[in-house]
């Protein structure tokens, strides 16, 4: 089919008719494992917990990439996608690292800006180019965190690495629900084959 075509896909884009767009978000996940923290001048006990990061394919709704990690720089994610598309994230991820890469890549992204951050080139760049109506479709994404949440709280005593598995594990089980939900939407538009009784007759008629 010619939409399929490497070579008409720029052409088709530039018309509106494929949208590529992609959604960055974080979430918790917590554990069982006891850590001590300090509060003020005390000292007290708490859940271990870790930040899930992952970046969401918003054409498909399916999760392409995760990582655990607390820091905001995700510039890994930015390289992921695709030059000329659309990349939302809400306040935490707008930094000058981030906003770089993305500028790099000539990538459309549309940040939440922060108020009193230092502010770089980058940063003052994807400030100006901020579309507040488009930000709304950033929603999207955060369907995927909705299986973290689910997850009942993990009773080993985890690290790091086994935690960062756990959260690839959850991501490859949306992204197979949602693959199966899409095959499932393609049968509708498969056509409907002739029933072979109206073939007979047309031959017999021939």
């Amino acid at each position: 089919m010619w939409l399929n075509d490497e070579k008409a896909k720029p052409i088709v884009r530039q018309l509106g008719a494929i949208e590529e767009e992609y959604g960055i978000d974080g979430t918790g996940l917590t554990t069982e494992y006891m850590v001590v923290t300090t509060i003020g001048m005390k000292k007290a006990l708490r859940k271990k917990s870790y930040t899930v990061k992952f970046i969401t394919d918003l054409s498909t709704d399916m999760p392409i990439d995760v990582i655990v990690s607390e820091s905001h720089q995700v510039t890994e994610f930015i390289n992921e996608v695709p030059e000329n598309s659309t990349l939302y994230a809400d306040a935490e991820f707008f930094t000058e690292a981030n906003c770089e890469a993305a500028i790099a890549r000539r990538i459309n992204f549309q940040v939440k800006p922060r108020k009193n951050v230092r502010r770089g080139v980058g940063m003052r760049i994807i400030r100006e180019r901020f579309d507040s109506k488009l930000y709304k479709r950033r929603k999207g994404v955060e369907r995927t965190a909705i299986p973290y949440s689910k997850v009942s709280r993990v009773k080993t005593r985890f690290r790091e690495k086994s935690i960062e598995m756990l959260a690839i594990t959850i991501a490859l089980a949306r992204a197979y629900k949602r693959l199966k939900v899409l095959q499932a939407k393609q049968q509708l538009f498969k056509p409907v084959p002739k029933s072979r009784s109206k073939l007979k007759t047309r031959r017999k008629n021939e």
